[in-house]
């Protein structure tokens, strides 16, 4: 259905339409009085095409905290009454006329990031423990799968086409986030863009900040560790070639990275983590979700980017089945420049979200009829209309007072 904003005329849409209410004293005519009044696309449509001559009025019940509005007891209940024309040559006035959108509108999603950044706040300390752990359970079962596969290709087929393993990890492996997205968990790399847009909103303090990700950071690095131990390990799954010396030869490629690259690698895979969180709010099936949620994770993995929380399996296990990795280099050169690396990226992804989407500064995604920016620049144009007319009416009223 398409809900119509409704004044006088609704020229945008080729209807001529008008409101009158019943009152107790008598039938008044209330005109410019905004409203809304939901109809079916396809009913529109029809009473579009059939021209100039046709009428049609709606009457129904005016409800008032979903009883019958009364203007005082004992009086009949009001009624408000909608007359409805369709206008003639109405093709040149369909433009504004966009067919049901199956998305959450963009300036919907940026509220949802407001209002989720301000629940994660809220969290007590055990729900962090248990949420963030939550999300360790996620990242070692996907991760497992994905090193299954990954670590499974001959030596010979590799040297021919060294892609292969990246490429399968990053078909795999984002089955994580479905998991910690629909199901449940919170992820350091998302709140990231959460808190961003809370803190600039102004949802949420500095402090709300810091507590949201300090939080789901170390929980996410025990729920990541710990289970990689149970799952990986405890379960012996790679102790077998080829997987073994995949497995070790990746974690030993993660400590030799260049803290500096990692930092700058772990930007733009956190910017890929967060638009897919960002575009998995926006659509509203569980198909589109998949994959929205799925792709861009993909990118990153496929482009060899660094992603902190990822690395929390990849590297303890590796070093659990043998690898020459000294745990305290890796923290030092790789992980904390991987976890400033990707604030950075949600940082950035956040803030592009207030520019874009949101009410008051929102620049419009020009590649998006349905966006809401330029109707927010409208509806503030008009108000400020309105405003300028009730001063000038209030200033007419008060000269004549004065001249009487």
């Amino acid at each position: 259905s398409l809900t119509l904003q409704l004044m006088r005329k609704c020229t945008d849409f080729g209807i001529a339409a008008s409101f009158s209410l019943d009152r107790s004293n008598g039938r008044s005519d209330v005109g410019q009085t905004l409203g809304h009044i939901t109809i079916e696309r396809e009913a529109l449509l029809a009473m579009i095409g059939q021209g100039a001559g046709f009428e049609t009025s709606i009457e129904t019940t005016l409800l008032f905290n979903g009883a019958p509005f009364r203007e005082s007891h004992g009086d009949p209940p009001a009624k408000i009454h909608l007359a409805l024309q369709a206008i003639p040559d109405v093709t040149k006035h369909l433009k504004t006329f966009h067919p049901k959108v199956e998305i959450n509108l963009p300036m919907d999603v940026e509220h949802m990031l407001e209002t989720l950044s301000l629940k994660k706040a809220e969290l007590p300390v055990w729900r962090w423990v248990f949420l963030g752990m939550l999300s360790g359970v996620w990242m070692a079962i996907a991760g497992i799968f994905a090193y299954s596969v990954a670590g499974s290709f001959d030596a010979a087929l590799l040297a021919r086409f060294p892609i292969l393993p990246r490429l399968v990890l990053g078909l795999l492996a984002p089955v994580a986030m479905h998991f910690i997205v629909i199901f449940g968990g919170e992820f350091y790399s998302g709140n990231c863009m959460f808190m961003t847009v809370g803190l600039v909103r102004g949802r949420v303090s500095v402090r709300s900040c810091l507590y949201v990700l300090v939080g789901s950071l170390v929980w996410n690095v025990a729920g990541c560790v710990f289970f990689a131990f149970l799952f990986g390990w405890v379960t012996d799954v790679f102790s077998a070639e080829p997987w073994l010396s995949w497995l070790k030869s990746a974690a030993e490629s993660k400590v030799k990275i260049n803290p500096y690259m990692a930092f700058f690698r772990a930007i733009p895979a956190n910017i890929m983590i967060c638009t897919a969180i960002h575009m998995g709010i926006t659509a509203r099936d569980m198909l589109g979700k998949l994959i929205a949620l799925h792709f861009p994770l993909t990118v990153y993995t496929v482009a060899g980017f660094e992603h902190s929380i990822g690395n929390l399996i990849l590297v303890p296990l590796g070093a659990m089945y043998g690898a020459d990795v000294n745990i305290g280099f890796w923290i030092a050169n790789n992980l904390i420049p991987d976890i400033l690396g990707n604030l950075i990226g949600g940082v950035f992804v956040g803030l592009s979200d207030v520019a874009l989407f949101s009410w008051e500064c929102g620049m419009c995604n020009t590649n998006q009829l349905h966006n809401h920016a330029y109707d927010s620049r409208t509806i503030r144009k008009y108000r400020e209309q309105q405003r300028a007319l009730y001063q000038d009416a209030g200033a007419k009223e008060v000269k004549r007072a004065r001249s009487t």
